[in-house]
């Protein structure tokens, strides 16, 4: 939702896919890399509240071809 929601330019609901995914992040099974997550999606809202979104495309779809491999 995150990725198709950047490439319509949807700020409303890509910050709200963003935030999906943030709250489902576990800490308890490896906080290092929960919070390496959260700050990345954290950075993807902020390039799209700036209006950069095929820069935060980019980094989604990368992670969602990381997770299909």
């Amino acid at each position: 939702a995150a990725l198709a929601s950047c490439g319509q330019h949807d700020l409303s609901r890509t910050t709200r896919a963003l935030g999906v995914l943030r709250d489902a992040l576990d800490y308890s099974y490896n906080a290092e890399i929960a919070l390496g997550f959260f700050k990345l999606y954290q950075y993807c809202g902020d390039l799209v509240r700036k209006g950069e979104y095929e820069e935060a495309a980019i980094y989604l779809r990368e992670l969602r071809d990381a997770w299909q491999q």
